[in-house]
């Protein structure tokens, strides 16, 4: 017994001093925590961060390491990776106790491991300081929705009688890709896309968007296909995720039979599909110069009728259940007060 027990702690020692040659020049925290939460190996950075040494973090619980709060968290993912015998990743954000504008956000890899050198199965955590990364993103966010703002306001100042309905039409399509449970990337998508779908409003004749009267069929098709003159300007501007794409397939049928290229079901983006119900919606219980928005029970009606040809049946049932379901009547009856198109300096 005394022989064998040599022998684990000579292998002990041998892996701890190949995993810290391995592991001390990395930039993010390694270690190695077993399933009473107690580190079993822990490189330079995990001990820097708990201010002592490196030979020190081997034995040590996580709640001393990281604190009661961050252990509760840790262990929960150590669980899950060891339950589900696969990696587990998270993203989350440690708080600093003396200085709340202070913090860090963490991405955490979770990796479980069986039984290596006699050792006891455990989990090799992977963490990366991540803030950097993520509050760059957040101001190359915040610029591109500003940008999209002034470009809404530009469209805005020169169709009055709708100068909330792209404002409007990206808040019900954000609803209905919650509600879907879309991924955030085409949540933000669909918000983006809906907001600039008018852009090309710019290149139509002001005296048609300000008319007080029933336009023609060419006339709302001018209106209509501005859509497309939309995807056109924004070709090429990275937002993230497909805007452009999304506007040039809005006027695409599930059926196969809209245009410009006669796509139809699941060959048209989700985010196209989100964005013409919610467009579609909006104009329908929005009152215009010339008629009253339509109650919501009716404008619902109109859209189910078009279910499995113009319009995702899904799409429809996801702004039902939101309408229904999640305050979206209540939310949303402003939309069928008429506005007073605000005067221009020019009209001043």
């Amino acid at each position: 017994m005394a022989a064998n027990l040599k022998d684990l702690a000579r292998r002990f020692d041998a892996q701890h001093k190949f995993l810290r040659l391995v592991t001390d020049s990395q930039p993010n925290e390694i270690a190695i925590i077993d399933e009473s939460s107690t580190y079993r190996f822990g490189n330079k950075k995990v001990a820097d961060r708990a201010g002592i040494e490196a030979s020190e973090v081997a034995g040590k619980t996580l709640a001393a390491m990281v604190g009661p709060v961050q252990a509760k968290l840790i262990e929960k993912l150590n669980r899950e990776a060891m339950a589900e015998g696969a990696p587990v990743t998270d993203v989350h954000r440690e708080e600093n106790a003396d200085d709340a504008e202070k913090f860090k956000v963490i991405q955490s890899e979770h990796i479980p491991l069986g039984e290596t050198l006699g050792m006891p199965p455990g989990v090799l955590m992977v963490s990366e300081d991540i803030t950097e990364a993520v509050m760059e993103r957040k101001k190359r966010e915040k610029t591109m929705r500003e940008l999209v703002n002034t470009l809404v306001t530009v469209v805005d100042r020169r169709d009055p009688y709708s100068a909330h309905h792209s404002t409007r039409t990206a808040e019900v399509a954000r609803a209905i890709s919650n509600e879907m449970d879309l991924e955030e990337v085409l949540i933000e998508t669909a918000d983006i896309a809906a907001s600039l779908m008018n852009l090309g409003k710019i290149l139509v004749p002001q005296e048609l968007l300000t008319a007080d009267r029933k336009l023609t069929t060419e006339e709302r098709m001018l209106i209509r296909n501005s859509t497309l003159t939309s995807a056109d300007l924004l070709e090429g501007i990275d937002f993230g995720g497909p805007v452009a794409q999304t506007l040039g397939q809005m006027l695409e049928f599930v059926d196969g039979s809209g245009v410009p290229n006669g796509f139809g079901g699941d060959d048209i983006l989700k985010t196209a599909q989100i964005c013409a119900v919610a467009n579609t919606f909006v104009g329908l219980v929005s009152p215009r110069s010339y008629r009253e928005g339509m109650d919501f029970i009716k404008a619902v009606d109109i859209l189910q009728g078009d279910v499995d040809h113009q319009f995702s049946r899904g799409v429809v049932a996801a702004l039902v259940s939101h309408l229904e379901n999640k305050g979206g009547k209540a939310d949303w009856e402003h939309f069928r007060v008429l506005d007073t198109p605000a005067e221009t300096d020019s009209d001043a």
